[in-house]
C-alpha cells in the first residue's frame, strides 16, 4: 500500500477539453500507476479543442457495482455557446465516429475519459435561451461506464496542433 503526500496546488474547475478520434489513435499502452505512458497518434492527424464556458465545466465519476462486477460512472458536462455551423459540424462528426476526450484541469493534470475500446457517448441539447440577455448553445455531455477510472497522461499526445 502507497502513501501519499500534500499536493502543491489544489485548485478546482477544468480549464480544456480535447477531443481524440479512435481511428487516428496508434498506440494507447496499458494503464500503469494510474497513468497511460505510450499514446500517440498518426502522424499529421489532429485532434480538436472544444470550446467551452471553463465555470460550467462538470467531472464525476462514481465507483458503482454491478452483475459483472465494479465499474467507474463517468461524466463530463460543459456548456458550449452560441449555436453556429462549426459546433454544429463538430457535434454530428462527433456523434457519428467513436472518441476519447481529455481534459486538462486548473492544476495543470490531464486526464483522458474513454479508451479505444470504450470511446465516449456524446449528447448535445441546444437551448436558443428565453431572453435576449440569455445565451444560447449546447449543453454537451460525454459520458461512459468504464472499467477503470481515468487514467493521467502527461501531456497531449503530439502528432500535430489542434484543428
Amino acid at each position: 500500500m502507497g502513501t501519499t503526500t500534500a499536493p502543491l496546488d489544489n485548485m478546482g474547475g477544468i480549464q480544456k477539453i480535447y477531443l481524440i478520434p479512435v481511428s487516428i489513435i496508434e498506440s494507447f499502452a496499458d494503464i500503469y500507476n494510474q497513468q497511460i505512458h505510450d499514446f500517440t497518434i498518426t502522424e499529421g492527424y489532429a485532434y480538436s479543442f472544444l470550446y467551452v464556458i471553463k465555470e460550467t465545466i462538470k467531472f464525476s465519476q462514481e465507483k458503482k457495482s454491478g452483475a459483472d462486477g465494479d465499474y467507474y460512472e463517468t461524466k463530463l458536462e460543459a456548456f458550449s455557446p452560441a449555436d453556429r455551423t462549426e459546433l454544429q459540424s463538430l457535434i454530428e462528426n462527433i456523434e457519428a465516429n467513436q472518441y476519447l476526450v481529455i481534459y486538462q484541469d486548473n492544476n495543470n493534470y490531464f486526464k483522458v475519459i474513454g479508451s479505444p475500446d470504450e470511446p465516449v457517448n456524446i449528447s448535445a441539447d441546444l437551448d436558443a435561451g428565453q431572453i435576449e440577455s440569455g445565451m444560447n448553445g449546447y449543453k454537451i455531455t460525454f459520458e461512459r461506464k468504464l472499467r477503470f477510472r481515468s487514467p493521467f497522461i502527461e501531456e497531449l499526445p503530439s502528432s500535430s496542433l489542434p484543428s
